[in-house]
Order: C-alpha cells, then sequence, then structure tokens
C-alpha cells in the first residue's frame, strides 16, 4: 500500500488539496520508468560509459530587451533593423555583444550564444511553448522540436 503524507487528515468526501495532488502524480510519474533508468545506467556503467557533469542555465527574459540589442547584434543591418547601441569585443575572438554588457563580454569564453535556432510559428506565446516544452500546444498546430531547423548563423 502507498501512503502519501500530505500533513493533512482526510475524511471520506473530503478534497484533497492541490499539493497532495501534485506530490501524488510526481510520485506516480517518478516511478514509472525508474526500473529502465537504472537499468540502463547500470548496462552504460558496465560498458565503461562515464557520466559527464554538465549544467545550464537558460534566460529567458519574457519581454525583455530584443536579441538585436543584446547578444545578436547587427551592426551592418540597416538603421531600421538594427538598435541603437554598438557592439565590443568580447574574450572570445569574432563575438562581439551590446556596450553596455561589459561584465559578460569579459566572460564570454564561459557561456554559449545559440544563434542558429528557428522555428515556424509566427507568435511568440506558441514559439515560447514549443521552445520551453518540447510540445505544441497553444497553438493547436502539431509541430513538434523535431520540425524545428537549425539554420546556419
Amino acid at each position: 500500500m502507498l501512503r502519501v503524507e500530505t500533513g493533512h487528515r482526510f475524511r471520506h468526501g473530503d478534497r484533497i488539496p492541490r499539493r497532495g495532488v501534485v506530490q501524488l502524480g510526481l510520485a506516480g510519474i517518478a516511478s514509472v520508468g525508474l526500473t529502465d533508468f537504472l537499468r540502463a545506467k547500470t548496462l552504460s556503467q558496465a560498458a565503461g560509459f562515464q557520466e559527464k557533469d554538465t549544467s545550464m542555465i537558460l534566460v529567458w527574459l519574457q519581454g525583455g530587451p530584443s536579441q538585436l540589442d543584446t547578444y545578436d547584434m547587427k551592426p551592418n543591418a540597416p538603421a531600421e533593423i538594427r538598435g541603437f547601441w554598438k557592439p565590443i569585443q568580447t574574450n572570445v575572438p569574432g563575438i562581439e555583444i551590446c556596450e553596455h554588457l561589459p561584465l559578460q563580454a569579459k566572460r564570454a569564453d564561459k557561456f554559449t550564444l545559440i544563434r542558429s535556432f528557428h522555428h515556424q510559428f509566427t507568435g511568440h506565446e506558441a514559439a515560447d511553448h514549443l521552445v520551453l516544452t518540447g510540445h505544441p500546444g497553444i497553438s493547436g498546430k502539431k509541430e513538434s522540436l523535431t520540425s524545428l531547423r537549425s539554420v546556419p548563423y
């Protein structure tokens, strides 16, 4: 028998609080593929594969400054496309970012800029949803991450 402690006592007919439902859902999701995950991990270790420590921070500036004003400046573009600010050189040869980001320019060797991402959506909400979740949803279209194309910068 599985018992999930939610910190509350319930009588028959009482509603389960949202936190209890989330705990139950997470417990179910975590247990579905656990045996397959552990089996795959054991097999990979037996085959000599080593895990690599990686981490990532996604900076999602919903409603923030445009990429044309920060990290993907187009100084040679026509005036109606390029931003107001000037690019400065980073500590990585060939990469320039906005003049208002000098501390990040000094640490450009510590992060990666992805400038080749492309999708077929025309609205920000549908594209944001797809990029953050990997699933279409808001627009109702059938696209997925596999339909996204990476185009050369």
